[in-house]
Order: C-alpha cells, then sequence, then structure tokens
C-alpha cells in the first residue's frame, strides 16, 4: 500500500519484464473503472483523496499480458501540527530554557520542512524545535508552524502563548518595602527617646547643714 498526502504528485507505472524494446499499448482501471491511458504512466499531479483506490493495468503488443497485480493508493489528508514547549509551562521567569517543537501527528518518518511564526526563529529548514537559551521578555508572545512535504503542506497549528516573568520586579518591591519599614521603625523609636528626655523634670542641687 502506498500512501501519500492530498497535494502531492505521484505516479503509477506500468512494467512489462521481458518486453523492453516492444512496442505495448497500456490499459489501466482504479476498481472496476477503466483509466483513459494509453502510456506506460499514468501521473496524478495534486492528489485528492478522490484519487485513491486500487490500480492494475495489462499491456498489449504481439500478444496480451495478464493483469498485474494491484497496487492500494491511499491519499490522506495533511496532518495538522502541534505545537508544544518543553518544559511544558506557558509562563517561564527570564533566564530560564526553553524549547519549542513543532510536532505532526501521523507524519513519522517523513522528510518535512518547516516554517515557523515569528519568522524571528532562524532554525534549519529541516530541524523541528528551537531552543530559546536564557529567556528575555522579548521572547514572549505567540508561536506557531507548520510543515512541507514535497509538494504537499500541513495547516498552520494552534497558536501557543508563552509568557515571560522578571524575576527582579518582586525582589525589587520587597526590598523597597523592608527598607521602608525598617526606617520608619528607627524614625519611631528616635521619636519616643526624645520624648522620654523631654519629660523628665529638671534636677538642681541642695545644701543641707546638720
Amino acid at each position: 500500500m502506498t500512501q501519500i498526502y492530498s497535494g502531492e504528485t505521484v505516479t503509477v507505472r506500468c512494467e512489462i519484464q521481458g518486453g523492453e524494446g516492444a512496442q505495448w499499448t497500456y490499459e489501466w482501471r482504479r476498481g472496476q473503472s477503466s483509466i483513459h491511458s494509453a502510456s506506460t504512466e499514468h501521473t496524478f499531479s495534486s492528489a485528492t483523496e478522490s484519487d485513491g483506490g486500487e490500480y492494475r493495468c495489462w499491456g498489449t503488443g504481439s500478444f496480451w499480458t495478464e493483469w498485474s497485480d494491484v497496487i492500494t493508493l491511499t491519499v490522506l489528508p495533511p496532518p495538522k501540527p502541534t505545537m508544544t514547549l518543553q518544559p511544558p509551562w506557558t509562563q517561564i521567569y527570564s533566564g530560564e530554557t526553553v524549547t519549542v517543537r513543532c510536532e505532526i501527528q501521523g507524519g513519522e518518518g517523513a522528510q518535512w520542512t518547516y516554517e515557523w511564526r515569528p519568522a524571528k526563529l532562524h532554525t534549519p529548514p529541516t530541524s523541528r524545535e528551537y531552543t530559546i537559551n536564557s529567556a528575555t521578555e522579548s521572547d514572549g508572545g505567540g508561536y506557531s508552524c507548520w510543515g512541507r512535504r514535497s509538494s504537499s503542506r500541513t495547516e498552520w497549528s494552534e497558536l501557543i502563548t508563552m509568557t515571560i516573568l522578571s524575576t527582579e520586579i518582586s525582589v525589587s518591591t520587597e526590598t523597597r518595602s523592608m527598607v521602608r519599614g525598617r526606617r520608619d521603625t528607627d524614625r519611631e523609636k528616635h521619636r519616643s527617646k526624645k520624648k522620654r528626655k523631654e519629660a523628665l523634670p529638671g534636677q538642681s542641687g541642695v545644701i543641707s547643714s546638720h
């Protein structure tokens, strides 16, 4: 069985072993229906799912051949890729490393070339993943991909949105809060000491005689 994706081009060929050099006329059938082609091969350009089926051929020349064995052609709709992240979090902190991966379900074993959005992902066309080292806030946003094989291409994957969180904001805020609190405490202690000092009565010397 031969499997291709819709939009691709495939050629079925009728070969008569030992009949090289002879003039042959060929007849083709898909199932029980005849195909109007007397050539040794039949090409499906931009195949559709309706082109799938069982094909066979035979030839006539100085004699008739038998029917060939059946070859089954299956035309599949292009698979839809899926975007994944590793580690699998859509929110990561700046400085961390994340890998964006384009996975084509059902397309295993095929030679795909990939295109990414945004285009800033400069990856080799045959690479299905891209690693962002030491992520920054500018790396956040929506990512999607699609794949091409021969003359067939997939749809765009669903958009996956990644957010890069800053690790400095919370630390800076907490530090300022702690410093402000310490200053307020020191100021209150200073005021309290000053009030106690002002509240003490003045003292004078006393001379006594016995």
